[in-house]
């Protein structure tokens, strides 16, 4: 009977060589077509051997014109779909000051909407104390959701103590839903209303006012009245 050690270790030695052998071939491949003439030029990317740049999986067939909502600037986005499905977000190359590009929070956005973690209705908490890792939670519908933070609102309103009430709204929200949410708290008697701004862009807001006069300048669009071009890509350094 053979070694089968001995065996197996020959087929290896055999399968390395030949992968060797193969890549040896494709990297000559890839500098030679590098190497030819002008007059016979093969654009390099036909050699690099990327097997998922238009591939058929990752086409889109549908394109849906939307915007971020992640915070003021409301990049608009280009979502890629198949067959009902998000496969990518892009930026919107033709927007004068986007130019195709935004932060990292936009291609997350798909993870986001996949999450296998991600709630899709209110949870009540039907066991154990605020806080503890313990406690057990169960759906419940908005209706019901709604009615017991209410009740509750209320119940402290009616006691004095509105201040027991504080709220952080997100940059997700639809514009305008801030302004309701503070008259809302206004109505209500708690001060303790704020946003997402302390944690997240005020700092880069008070960052640009002082080093260009204006906080959210990056936000908008507008002519230079002098070089009739966009202001943010007309600006220079002095």
């Amino acid at each position: 009977m053979r070694n089968p050690r001995r065996r197996g270790f020959i087929q290896g030695v055999a399968i390395s060589t030949a992968a060797v052998s193969a890549a040896a071939v494709l990297k000559k491949e890839v500098a030679d077509a590098a190497s030819i003439g002008d007059d016979q030029a093969i654009p390099l990317q036909s050699t690099e051997f990327d097997f998922i740049q238009k591939s058929a999986a990752l086409e889109p067939d549908k394109i849906v014109d939307s915007a971020c909502q992640f915070c003021n600037s409301l990049c608009r986005l280009k979502v890629h779909l198949k067959d009902g499905r998000i496969i990518d977000v892009l930026g919107e190359p033709n927007d004068p000051v986007q130019a195709g590009g935004f932060c990292i929070k936009g291609p997350m956005m798909t993870q986001l909407v996949y999450n296998r973690f991600r709630l899709k209705s209110p949870m009540k908490r039907v066991g154990g104390n605020k806080g503890d890792s313990n406690s057990k939670f169960e759906p419940i519908s908005w209706d019901e959701a709604l009615s017991i933070i209410a009740s509750k609102f209320l119940a402290l309103r009616d006691a004095g103590i509105a201040r027991a009430i504080a709220n952080k709204t997100s940059g997700r929200l639809p514009r305008g839903t801030g302004s309701l949410v503070g008259r809302y708290f206004d109505m209500l008697g708690s001060p303790n209303n704020t946003d997402v701004g302390p944690v997240c862009n005020d700092a880069g807001g008070n960052a640009l006012a002082w080093t260009f006069g204006l906080g959210n300048f990056t936000n908008g669009y507008g002519i230079d009245d002098a070089t009739k071009k966009e202001d943010l890509g007309s600006a220079t350094s002095q």
